[in-house]
Protein backbone atom coordinates (compact mmCIF):
# COMPACT_ATOMS: atom_id res chain seq x y z
CA UNK A 1 0.00 0.00 0.00
CA UNK A 2 1.29 3.67 -1.03
CA UNK A 3 2.31 5.47 2.24
CA UNK A 4 1.13 9.37 2.52
CA UNK A 5 4.03 10.88 4.05
CA UNK A 6 1.90 14.12 5.05
CA UNK A 7 -0.89 11.83 6.60
CA UNK A 8 1.73 9.92 8.75
CA UNK A 9 3.08 13.29 9.74
CA UNK A 10 -0.56 14.46 11.02
CA UNK A 11 -0.98 10.92 12.97
CA UNK A 12 2.40 11.88 14.67
CA UNK A 13 1.58 14.69 15.30
CA UNK A 14 -2.02 13.73 17.12
CA UNK A 15 0.30 11.11 18.67
CA UNK A 16 2.38 13.42 20.58
CA UNK A 17 -0.50 16.00 21.02
CA UNK A 18 -2.54 12.82 23.46
CA UNK A 19 0.55 11.65 24.75
CA UNK A 20 2.29 15.08 25.95
CA UNK A 21 -0.35 17.08 27.34
CA UNK A 22 0.22 20.95 27.47
CA UNK A 23 1.95 22.56 30.00
CA UNK A 24 0.03 25.14 30.73
CA UNK A 25 -2.79 22.72 31.51
CA UNK A 26 -1.67 20.48 34.31
CA UNK A 27 -3.78 21.98 36.92
CA UNK A 28 -2.55 24.33 39.69
CA UNK A 29 0.32 23.07 41.07
CA UNK A 30 1.13 22.70 44.84
CA UNK A 31 -1.68 24.05 46.64
CA UNK A 32 -1.09 27.25 44.62
CA UNK A 33 -3.10 29.38 42.14
CA UNK A 34 -0.92 31.44 40.52
CA UNK A 35 -3.45 31.96 37.63
CA UNK A 36 -6.84 33.69 37.20
CA UNK A 37 -8.36 29.69 36.70
CA UNK A 38 -5.76 28.14 37.90
CA UNK A 39 -2.65 27.72 35.28
CA UNK A 40 -2.40 29.79 31.84
CA UNK A 41 -4.60 26.89 30.24
CA UNK A 42 -7.70 27.60 32.43
CA UNK A 43 -8.47 24.10 33.84
CA UNK A 44 -9.67 25.69 37.03
CA UNK A 45 -8.25 22.33 38.77
CA UNK A 46 -6.32 21.42 41.60
CA UNK A 47 -4.99 18.23 43.03
CA UNK A 48 -5.48 19.08 46.93
CA UNK A 49 -8.00 16.43 48.62
CA UNK A 50 -8.40 17.66 51.71
CA UNK A 51 -11.40 18.59 51.69
CA UNK A 52 -13.82 16.70 50.07
CA UNK A 53 -17.43 15.98 50.16
CA UNK A 54 -17.31 13.93 53.46
CA UNK A 55 -16.28 16.95 55.13
CA UNK A 56 -17.34 19.71 53.42
CA UNK A 57 -20.49 19.87 55.89
CA UNK A 58 -17.65 20.51 58.73
CA UNK A 59 -15.92 23.76 57.34
CA UNK A 60 -15.76 26.53 59.18
CA UNK A 61 -14.37 30.14 58.82
CA UNK A 62 -11.08 30.77 59.54
CA UNK A 63 -11.40 34.50 58.75
CA UNK A 64 -13.05 37.34 56.47
CA UNK A 65 -11.52 40.19 55.12
CA UNK A 66 -13.19 43.62 54.23
CA UNK A 67 -12.82 45.17 50.80
CA UNK A 68 -10.63 47.66 50.70
CA UNK A 69 -12.86 49.54 48.78
CA UNK A 70 -14.69 50.45 51.83
CA UNK A 71 -12.55 53.02 53.11
CA UNK A 72 -12.93 54.59 49.70
CA UNK A 73 -16.71 55.32 50.34
CA UNK A 74 -16.63 58.94 51.57
CA UNK A 75 -14.60 60.06 48.97
CA UNK A 76 -15.23 58.21 45.76
CA UNK A 77 -18.03 58.62 43.94
CA UNK A 78 -17.88 56.25 41.70
CA UNK A 79 -19.37 52.41 43.43
CA UNK A 80 -18.12 48.88 42.77
CA UNK A 81 -20.60 46.31 41.34
CA UNK A 82 -20.73 42.82 42.42
CA UNK A 83 -17.53 41.77 43.81
CA UNK A 84 -16.43 39.05 41.33
CA UNK A 85 -12.74 39.23 41.57
CA UNK A 86 -10.50 35.80 41.91
CA UNK A 87 -7.95 35.70 44.51
CA UNK A 88 -4.53 34.31 43.57
CA UNK A 89 -2.36 32.13 45.75
CA UNK A 90 1.26 32.11 46.11
CA UNK A 91 3.82 31.09 48.53
CA UNK A 92 1.01 31.40 51.30
CA UNK A 93 -0.24 34.72 50.31
CA UNK A 94 -3.85 35.84 48.51
CA UNK A 95 -3.15 38.42 46.27
CA UNK A 96 -7.15 39.98 45.87
CA UNK A 97 -8.17 42.60 43.15
CA UNK A 98 -11.04 44.57 43.94
CA UNK A 99 -13.89 46.23 42.09
CA UNK A 100 -11.84 49.86 42.01
CA UNK A 101 -8.83 48.16 40.78
CA UNK A 102 -7.20 48.09 43.77
CA UNK A 103 -5.23 44.63 44.77
CA UNK A 104 -4.74 43.57 48.35
CA UNK A 105 -2.02 41.53 49.48
CA UNK A 106 -3.23 38.76 52.39
CA UNK A 107 -1.89 36.39 55.20
CA UNK A 108 -3.30 33.07 53.76
CA UNK A 109 -3.41 31.60 57.21
CA UNK A 110 -4.95 34.76 58.98
CA UNK A 111 -6.52 36.88 56.72
CA UNK A 112 -3.87 39.44 57.93
CA UNK A 113 -4.07 42.62 55.53
CA UNK A 114 -0.58 42.86 54.38
CA UNK A 115 -0.44 45.65 51.57
CA UNK A 116 -2.99 47.49 49.56
CA UNK A 117 -2.23 49.11 46.72
CA UNK A 118 -4.91 51.91 44.89
CA UNK A 119 -3.70 52.86 41.46
CA UNK A 120 -6.69 55.75 41.72
CA UNK A 121 -7.89 54.06 37.82
CA UNK A 122 -11.27 55.83 39.32
CA UNK A 123 -10.07 58.73 38.73
CA UNK A 124 -9.40 58.51 34.79
CA UNK A 125 -12.75 58.82 34.07
CA UNK A 126 -16.24 56.57 33.60
CA UNK A 127 -15.82 52.89 32.89
CA UNK A 128 -17.27 51.12 30.14
CA UNK A 129 -20.62 50.14 30.58
CA UNK A 130 -20.80 50.98 33.91
CA UNK A 131 -18.72 47.79 34.77
CA UNK A 132 -17.28 48.90 37.96
CA UNK A 133 -15.68 45.60 38.53
CA UNK A 134 -12.31 43.63 38.03
CA UNK A 135 -12.96 39.61 37.66
CA UNK A 136 -8.57 39.00 37.80
CA UNK A 137 -5.20 39.64 37.94
CA UNK A 138 -2.22 37.92 37.33
CA UNK A 139 0.99 36.66 38.53
CA UNK A 140 4.38 36.62 37.18
CA UNK A 141 7.97 35.58 37.90
CA UNK A 142 11.14 35.02 36.10
CA UNK A 143 12.73 33.15 39.28
CA UNK A 144 13.90 35.61 41.00
CA UNK A 145 11.80 38.84 41.01
CA UNK A 146 7.71 38.29 41.11
CA UNK A 147 5.13 40.72 40.40
CA UNK A 148 1.35 41.07 40.49
CA UNK A 149 -0.03 42.58 37.39
CA UNK A 150 -3.66 43.95 36.62
CA UNK A 151 -5.15 46.05 33.90
CA UNK A 152 -7.72 48.39 36.03
CA UNK A 153 -11.24 49.76 34.93
CA UNK A 154 -9.42 53.68 34.39
CA UNK A 155 -7.60 52.07 31.75
CA UNK A 156 -4.08 51.48 33.17
CA UNK A 157 -1.29 48.32 33.15
CA UNK A 158 -0.08 47.94 36.54
CA UNK A 159 3.25 46.12 37.69
CA UNK A 160 3.32 45.62 41.19
CA UNK A 161 6.16 44.11 43.51
CA UNK A 162 4.49 41.19 44.88
CA UNK A 163 6.19 41.65 48.52
CA UNK A 164 5.61 45.00 48.67
CA UNK A 165 2.92 46.19 46.47
CA UNK A 166 5.07 49.43 45.19
CA UNK A 167 4.68 49.64 41.38
CA UNK A 168 7.92 48.71 39.75
CA UNK A 169 10.12 51.75 38.69
CA UNK A 170 11.50 50.04 35.52
CA UNK A 171 7.90 48.82 34.19
CA UNK A 172 6.50 51.70 31.78
CA UNK A 173 6.14 55.48 33.52
CA UNK A 174 7.02 54.17 37.50
CA UNK A 175 5.36 50.87 36.99
CA UNK A 176 2.45 52.14 34.90
CA UNK A 177 1.56 51.83 31.06
CA UNK A 178 -1.28 54.02 29.83
CA UNK A 179 -4.02 51.63 27.91
CA UNK A 180 -4.84 54.05 25.79
CA UNK A 181 -2.27 54.34 24.02
CA UNK A 182 -0.48 52.10 21.89
CA UNK A 183 -4.00 51.77 19.71
CA UNK A 184 -2.87 53.90 16.22
CA UNK A 185 -4.74 56.48 16.86
CA UNK A 186 -6.38 59.13 19.70
CA UNK A 187 -9.33 57.46 21.12
CA UNK A 188 -12.19 58.19 23.62
CA UNK A 189 -13.16 56.55 27.42
CA UNK A 190 -14.91 54.16 25.99
CA UNK A 191 -12.58 51.37 26.40
CA UNK A 192 -11.75 49.64 29.53
CA UNK A 193 -10.64 46.24 31.39
CA UNK A 194 -12.10 43.86 33.26
CA UNK A 195 -10.80 40.36 32.56
CA UNK A 196 -6.94 39.67 33.87
CA UNK A 197 -3.96 39.81 32.00
CA UNK A 198 -2.00 36.83 31.17
CA UNK A 199 1.49 36.03 30.64
CA UNK A 200 3.49 34.09 28.33
CA UNK A 201 7.02 33.76 28.85
CA UNK A 202 7.96 37.49 29.60
CA UNK A 203 5.28 38.98 27.69
CA UNK A 204 1.95 40.25 29.39
CA UNK A 205 -1.09 40.27 27.12
CA UNK A 206 -3.73 42.46 27.15
CA UNK A 207 -7.59 42.44 25.61
CA UNK A 208 -9.86 44.87 25.81
CA UNK A 209 -13.55 46.03 26.72
CA UNK A 210 -14.85 48.24 23.77
CA UNK A 211 -18.58 50.08 24.24
CA UNK A 212 -19.69 48.45 20.52
CA UNK A 213 -23.40 49.26 20.98
CA UNK A 214 -23.03 52.45 18.79
CA UNK A 215 -23.25 52.59 14.87
CA UNK A 216 -20.38 54.97 14.22
CA UNK A 217 -16.69 54.39 13.84
CA UNK A 218 -15.47 57.11 16.41
CA UNK A 219 -15.00 54.25 19.15
CA UNK A 220 -11.29 52.70 20.07
CA UNK A 221 -10.28 49.71 18.50
CA UNK A 222 -10.35 46.32 20.45
CA UNK A 223 -6.82 45.41 19.98
CA UNK A 224 -5.10 42.63 21.72
CA UNK A 225 -1.85 43.76 22.98
CA UNK A 226 1.66 42.55 23.94
CA UNK A 227 3.68 44.24 26.39
CA UNK A 228 7.16 43.34 27.97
Amino acid sequence: MRKHPALAALAGLLAMSIAIPSAAQTGAAKGEWRHYAGDRGSTKYSALDQIDRDNFSKLQVAWRWQSADAFLEESVELRPGHFRGTPLMVGGVVYQPTGLSQVAALDAATGETLWVHDPRSYERGSVVHGLVQIRGIEYWTDGKEERILIATGGRQLVSLDSTTGKPDPAFGNGGFVDLTEDLGRNVNNNIGHSAPVITVGDTIVVGSLVFDFPTRNSNPPGHVRGYD
